[in-house]
């Protein structure tokens, strides 16, 4: 089943309500080794108070929180994070994509070098093809050269026989 970023944003937001609610520290009940905190009837000295004697608060411990805005935190973050993935996203198809093109032009290259090869190949087998046939027709030649000559040969020592008898 494919969660649609929607579902898996509220899926996320569900999650962390469901845990913050049922953690101690959203109770309002102290941990252990932490000393209640002196009751101020001026809540703006009682704020200051705390601030000074709690640690820095994190989103996922301040009980004060509304809801929504916990929502909107996690959205916002999720969304940062969809940005980031996208943008790691995108760095990579750029990449396989450089890596791809190189090899494209890297195949393409040894394409051409292998047609080189071949037609060099070609080029080599019909020289050598044209010298055999050269030398083939050399050899023919001086075959009939030999044969014009035996047969004058023969016609001359023919003639010197019929000069001979008369």
């Amino acid at each position: 089943m494919d969660l649609t970023t929607l579902e898996v944003s509220d899926f996320v937001v569900r999650e962390h309500l469901e845990r913050r609610h049922s953690s101690p520290l959203s109770r309002s009940s102290q941990p252990e080794g932490i000393s209640p905190r002196p009751e101020v009837s001026n809540f703006g000295e009682r704020e200051r108070l705390e601030r000074r004697h709690s640690p820095p608060p994190t989103w996922s411990s301040q009980p004060q929180r509304h809801p929504v805005l916990e929502v909107m935190q996690l959205q916002n973050l999720l969304a940062e994070q969809e940005e980031r993935h996208t943008a790691v996203l995108h760095a990579v198809r750029a990449e396989c994509d450089k890596e791809r093109r190189e090899l494209v032009a890297a195949r393409e290259h040894d394409r051409e070098e292998a047609k080189a090869e071949r037609k060099e190949d070609r080029d080599e087998a019909k020289a050598e093809r044209q010298r055999d046939h050269d030398e083939a027709q050399r050899d023919r030649d001086e075959a009939q050269r030999i044969r014009d000559e035996a047969q004058r040969n023969r016609d001359e020592a023919k003639e010197d026989r019929k000069h001979r008898r008369k």
